[in-house]
């Protein structure tokens, strides 16, 4: 299954407009990525640590790769860079799958309102704020992370 939802990954990300900038192609592997996995239940606990049976799935890679080069990157670097976000998306999914599915099954661990019953807002303010960042919009909250990812001296001017 992980093979094949990688497939349908590559196969988006190499039909996008070959002149990008990397950071656009790097935000929207990114989606790609996440959307796939969300449409499959456990789909980000499916696709982790598994190993891809298709060399096709990598070999698809290669123009990406190869453009990262071409805008300045080394190979290291757009390597880490891609699996930096690889990583980043798939422990997202995995987190935030966990969280949507919990409700439907009766269980709230992951709810912002059971977070707060057990913080005393009085000797942790700080955490305490930070609740409604972590159960907010996971839509948003990957936006945002992800373009801190992409570009952090940016996002993090303004916060």
């Amino acid at each position: 299954m992980a093979t094949e939802i990688w497939r349908q990954v590559s196969a988006e990300v190499a039909a996008l407009p070959a002149g990008w900038p990397w950071d656009r192609v790097m935000a929207e592997f990114a989606a790609i990525t996440r959307r796939a996995l969300l449409a499959h239940r456990d789909g980000a606990k499916v696709f982790s640590g598994t190993y891809l049976t298709d060399a096709g799935v990598l070999e698809a890679q290669e123009d990406r790769f190869a453009q990262m080069i071409w805008e300045g990157f080394t190979v290291a670097a757009a390597t880490r860079a891609y699996s930096l976000l690889y990583s980043f998306t798939i422990g997202f999914c995995v987190e935030e799958q966990a969280a949507a599915q919990a409700p439907a099954i009766g269980d709230d661990r992951f709810s912002a309102a059971r977070r707060a019953e057990r913080l005393d807002e009085r000797t942790h303010p700080v955490i305490a704020a930070g609740g409604p960042q972590i159960f907010g919009d996971p839509d948003a909250r990957f936006a945002d992370l992800l373009a801190l990812i992409i570009d952090p001296d940016a996002r993090l001017s303004h916060r």
